[in-house]
């Protein structure tokens, strides 16, 4: 991808004028500033004066202080600014020697367009994420593990200091946001941050199991209570220990098994099934929702004292749309993670980013990977564009069938407008759901923000989904 977005200057430092104008003119798309120097002791003083200079390219053999020297002096002085060293005929002992020295990478002259812009755009990868890295560990003291949360918008900058915060707490925690928004990174973002980092973190997909499963996954139940308990099972809240019992869709939750998760959050103690013996709960318990709570509790679908309980403390995660900003790191992120072994590394131009800054990111976070990922496996050459990572149909409007008319047509009669119910559009989501992912029910589960269960549920209500072979994957 450009780099622009992250990276403003880079100085070049030869003493043949053709060689500077060249690298100036390969670079001039991934630097806002190019500065130039004939010698070491210049490329020195423009150093000194340019504290922000992002990267160096730097010559060996140049009259008066060759690029050796230059480099020991710069590393004397402290300095960590990436140096990528311009070998000519000086021999592979001065790459080692610069190598020695301090020097980041090299390339050899005459130089390769592609072989240079790769080396740089790896430097300057690694040191964004690490600049990045830095940032968090100072904002979070003591930083996140490799699920960081990227990103350095407001929304973003308002959201790592509240984990932190509520890391070393006891409190029950609710994280809610739509779908895809990383709910569960900021689940173990305050897990890693506090003492129980060293104990383990529990996950328990509350949409995907049947009733009497998830009660067994999280109770534990005694051999015999009920048929298949061959043995006994240690339920999640006590083999958690002193950890983290992260209760994902919890809005998915049967309510037969609401009833007993309140009582052990009020008792502090959990009864595995078929047992007389109570235990002590010692782990704690976050959960996450992107259903609205209070709209559940409305409906009958969720208890009311279990919504307080959870709710004692709601952490909201913000939807990409609305830290857009974060996009460019992001994108250089998931480029990074998704990279093929044995291909070029992929540019993305900033007009590009731009374009994807268009598009509202429904899936938030996880389409955004999911796309990257795509684009990466699929697209050939270099060069990623915009309609390489969004979907075909995204600067559409809606079918008219989705459009809900909300004023009478001309004459008056609201009778003559076809009335649409709520039944329809959720099976029309559940057609289009299985369709774009080849009737993966996992997926499309995911794809809607539903758990497997619900979507089970609704095709029993609709009968079958015509047209559609669903998967047999579980």
């Amino acid at each position: 991808m450009s780099l622009s977005v992250l990276t403003r200057t880079v100085l070049v430092v030869d003493d043949h004028d053709s060689v500077r104008q060249a690298l100036a003119i390969l670079l001039s798309k991934d630097f806002d500033r190019i500065l130039e120097a004939s010698d070491g002791q210049a490329a020195l003083d423009l150093l000194e004066a340019e504290p922000e200079i992002d990267l160096v390219l730097l010559d060996v053999n140049m009259p008066g202080m060759d690029g050796l020297e230059c480099l020991s002096r710069l590393r004397a002085k402290g300095s960590d600014v990436p140096v990528l060293i311009i070998s000519g005929d000086s021999g592979l002992d001065s790459v080692v020697e610069a190598m020695r020295r301090g020097a980041t990478d090299f390339f050899p002259k005459p130089f390769q367009s592609e072989i240079v812009l790769k080396k740089v755009r790896s430097v300057l990868l690694e040191r964004a994420t690490r600049s990045e890295n830095q940032r968090l560990r100072h904002l979070l003291s003591g930083g996140l593990a490799p699920f960081s949360l990227l990103g350095n918008s407001v929304a973003m900058r308002r959201l790592l200091p509240s984990l932190k915060k509520l890391a070393s707490s006891p409190t029950t925690v609710l994280i809610t946001g739509e779908s895809g928004t990383g709910k569960e990174m900021a689940a173990r973002a305050l897990h890693s941050l506090g003492s129980r980092a060293t104990e383990p973190f529990a996950v328990v997909d509350c949409g995907a199991l049947t009733p009497t499963v998830i009660e067994s996954e999280l109770f534990g139940h005694e051999k015999g209570s009920f048929t298949g308990a061959h043995a006994r099972k240690t339920g999640l809240f006590l083999s958690a220990g002193k950890g983290t019992v992260f209760l994902d869709e919890i809005g998915e939750l049967p309510l037969e098994v609401q009833a007993k998760l309140l009582r052990v959050l009020q008792e502090r103690q959990v009864r595995p099934v078929g047992m007389e013996a109570w235990f002590p709960l010692e782990a704690r318990v976050v959960a996450a929702t992107n259903r609205d709570l209070a709209e559940e509790v409305h409906a009958g679908r969720f208890r009311q004292d279990l919504f307080y309980r959870l709710n004692v403390v709601n952490v909201e995660m913000p939807p990409l749309r609305k830290r857009l900003e974060d996009l460019p790191i992001l994108i250089q992120y998931f480029l990074g993670k998704h990279a093929l072994p044995d291909r070029p590394e992929f540019t993305l131009p900033e007009e590009e980013i731009r374009k994807l800054q268009g598009y509202r990111w429904p899936g938030n976070v996880r389409e955004l990977e999911n796309s990257i990922e795509r684009a990466v496996n699929l697209v050939e050459g270099t060069v990623l564009y915009a309609e390489d990572i969004l979907p075909e149909d995204w600067g559409e409007e809606p079918p008219s069938s989705m459009v809900l008319e909300t004023t009478p047509p001309p004459g008056g009669e609201l009778a003559a407008t076809p009335a649409l119910r709520l039944s329809d559009l959720e099976r029309q989501a559940i057609e289009e759901a299985l369709r774009r992912t080849g009737g993966s029910r996992r997926q499309a589960a995911r794809m809607l923000g539903i758990g497997e269960a619900t979507l089970y549920r609704k095709l029993k209500e609709f009968a079958t989904v015509p047209g559609i072979e669903p998967s047999t994957e579980h």
